[in-house]
This record gives C-alpha cells, structure tokens and sequence, in this order.
C-alpha cells in the first residue's frame, strides 16, 4: 500500500491515491444522503418548503464539497511529507554497509536489511527470518553476547565502544564483528524486542592482534638481546679475559688447567651465543614466503628429523607413531623441516613419562582445507600459564630455552595459509594444517 502510494504522490496525481478518493466520495454521498434526509423530514412536519430544500441542500453540498476537497488534499500533503521520510529511511536503512536488525520478543530475527543478508552469506530474507540470533553467534563468545543482551539499559555501564565477538556465517565462515543494539523491556524486566546494528571489524581485529603480536615480539627482542644474548656474551668476555691475565702475568707453567676450564667456557658461552642467533634468524626468516617451493614428501622430511635424533630417542626409549601415508605439499624443503623438527624436539625434550611416547598423523585434505597434521606425547603437556601465548616469541617454561621453536612453528604453519592450536591431551599436542604454496 505504502508504496502505491508513494508512486501516486511521486508523479504529482493526489486524484489518484488508491482507495481514498472512493472513501471521500462514499461520505460526500452519505452526507448529502442525510443532508437530504434530514431537511425531506421538516418538508413533512411543514416547517420547510420545496424551494428552501434544495437551497440548503445546494448550500450544504458546496460547504461539504469544499471541506472534503480541503481535507483531502491536506491529507495529500500529509502522506506525501511522510512517504518521503519513509523513503529517506528505507534508502538509507537499505544502502547502509553496516548490518541492521530486528529481533521480536523471542529473540529470532524478524527483519535485516540487504548489507546483512549479504554479511550472513543468504539471499532472501525467508532464510534468516525466524531463526534465533543466538544461532549466529560463535559458541565461544555465546554466554558473553548473551549476557550483554539481557542487561537492562540502566544496568549497562558502557555502550559507546559497542560489544565485540565473532559471529558465524552461512559455511562455517567466522567474522569478528561489533554490535550496537537497543533492547526494550516490559514493566516486569521482560525481554520485548531489540534493534541494533553490526559492524564488520574483521580487519581491525587482524590489524589489532597483529600489533600487539608484534609489540610481544618487539619486547621478546629487546628481552633476548639486553638478557639471554648477553649473558653468553659476558662468559666468553670474562673467559678470554682470565685467560689473557694468565698470559700476560706469565703464569702459563702449571695453569694449563685453568686455561682449559676458561676456554670451555669461552666455546661453551659462544656456541649458546650462536645458537640463538641462530634461532633468532630462523624465526625472522620463518614468516617469510619461500621463492623457491616443489613437491615436498612429509615422509622423508619427518624420517630426516628422526634420524638425526635417533641417539636421544633410543636412550630415552621412545617409542614412535608415523602414519605411512603422510602426504605431500608443496613447499620449501627447509620450512618442513624446521616444522618438524621443533616440534619432534620439544616431545622428546619435555616428555618425562616413563613410557614415553611421540605421535605424528596426517588426515588428506578435505574440502579444500588442505592437509591436517597432528603431533602429540603423552608427556606433562603444555603449563597452562602459558598455553594462551605459547606461540608467542620467547614465550617459555620453567626449563624452556630460548622461546622461539614454536613461534617458529606457527610462522611456517601461516606461510603456507594454514592454522595451528596447541591443546592437552594425555600430553602436549599440536594440530596444525598445511596448504600448497603458489610459487613466487
């Protein structure tokens, strides 16, 4: 109807307003019915004549006529002034980026507009409608979004910066978004109905957590360089330097002990010193896409990494778990390698079980989400002090050394546009996938 109308009003034809041109004519016709009606009834009793019944009937019609027409394209003006405001609001509603709701008294959605269907991977607002919000909601923000949902508005302490959490798309897609929303209530605190709009943030998260990673790294730098780097540093110093008083005083009859037990020092603080440097290079190096990438056999690469440890694994008596099958990627040989070889290190570095024990399976690709690997002991696991921030650089254990093995990990699993999480189980355990890399 609204939009019948609009149309009408639009091309300037007020006459044409369906349906209230035929309602003004109906009561014109009733009232000059009564009008009629009414001065026929004095012409019977005698108090009127024949020629004053049509004088009032032509002089009430013209008053009547003149009223209706006035009132009529008053409210010609008045339904024009409102259908323009109307569409204002549903072109700006309608062309908005953001997504914009309406949620009834249960909580399902009743309308959202063309930027959130689009946002929620649908079509047709018959494919959303009905459904619960909740069921957009990722399941390990739910009880946060829920909560800010059913607090009042005097209950709410800040609503400026709005709610951030992920919410689900159609596929399985997860955006972080951020949510502005009005709530009504009943007298009883009742939940009525809620209005909001939502933000994609997605990009702002990316660029936010990838900040304050490299903050954490910065810091893990600074940490490494000022403390771990310069203690081996100083040993080597302070071994040269005795060995030099020995020298200079002389004193070389009978010192040679001492000379030996500072130059193991020297070598001992260098070989640490270079080895973080080293690992300090391997990470810088991890995060970058490789220029030259080919087939590479998981397989070989993992049997490499076991036969270089295969001293501490048979006098630890570990006992090892390979699949057969452990497919093939298409990647620098180097990075699969480093891969592997860290996190094969660290089962047989942290595993203090009696029994112990080192997993690795492959899972094929499956919808296009590349190959999965998993990597497991049935050691202590993971402290969960630091099992938030354990791909953090320079992030360690009590026995840990230098922190960045498993950053370097994660670097690689990132290069080639794959995902890793770190979770106990019987042990530490990293599951991780690979994609095929586009050569450079």
């Amino acid at each position: 109807m609204l939009s019948r109308l609009k149309g009408a009003l639009q091309d300037g034809k007020v006459g044409s307003l369906p349906h209230y041109r035929a309602i003004f004519i109906m009561v014109f016709l009733m009232a000059e019915a009564a009008t009629f009606g009414i001065e026929g009834y004095y012409l019977a009793i005698g108090e009127n004549t024949v020629g004053f019944l049509f004088l009032d009937t032509a002089l009430y019609t013209v008053i009547a006529a003149f009223l209706m027409l006035l009132f009529y394209f008053l409210l010609g003006r008045v339904l024009s002034a409102y259908l323009e405001s109307q569409g204002k609001f549903e072109d700006l509603v309608n062309n908005s980026p953001d997504t914009i709701y309406y949620l009834d008294g249960e909580g399902k959605i009743a309308w959202v507009n063309e930027a959130g269907l689009a946002f929620f991977g649908y079509r047709r607002l018959d494919e959303v409608s009905g459904r619960p919000f909740i069921d957009f909601i990722h399941e390990e923000d739910l009880e946060e979004a829920i909560a800010a949902f059913e607090k009042r508005p005097d209950e709410r302490t800040d609503t400026g910066d709005g709610l951030t959490f992920r919410m689900v798309r159609k596929g399985g897609g997860v955006a972080w978004v951020e949510l502005h929303s009005h709530s009504m209530f009943d007298g009883e605190g009742k939940f009525q109905q809620s209005v909001g709009i939502i933000r994609d943030v997605t990009g702002r998260k990316e660029y936010q957590d990838a900040l304050e990673r490299a903050n954490a790294e910065l810091e893990g730098y600074a940490h490494t360089v000022s403390h771990d780097l310069k203690n081996p540093i100083q040993t080597v110093l302070l071994a040269c330097s005795g060995i030099m008083n020995v020298v200079e005083e002389g004193k070389m009859n009978g010192s040679e002990e001492i000379v030996e037990t500072l130059a193991e020092g020297a070598v001992a603080g260098a070989f640490r010193a270079s080895h973080m440097i080293e690992e300090l290079l391997l990470l810088a190096e991890s995060g970058q896409i490789p220029e030259a990438v080919g087939p590479v056999g998981i397989s070989e690469k993992v049997d490499e990494v076991l036969s270089e440890k295969a001293q501490d694994i048979s006098e630890r008596g570990i006992e090892v778990d390979v699949d057969e099958d452990m497919g093939e990627v298409v990647a620098a040989p180097a990075h699969i390698y480093q891969l592997f070889a860290n996190l094969v290190r660290n089962s047989i570095k942290y595993n203090d079980s009696n029994n112990p024990r080192i997993e690795i399976h492959h899972s094929p690709p499956e919808n296009g989400e590349g190959h999965r690997y998993l990597v497991r002991d049935n050691g202590p696991g993971i402290p969960m002090e630091i099992m938030d921030t354990v791909f953090l650089p320079f992030t360690k254990g009590e026995s840990g050394e230098t922190g960045i093995g498993l950053s370097i990990v994660e670097k690689i699993v990132k290069t080639y546009g794959g995902d890793i999480r770190a979770f106990n189980e019987g042990g530490a355990c990293f599951e991780f996938t690979l994609n095929d890399a586009v050569p450079q």
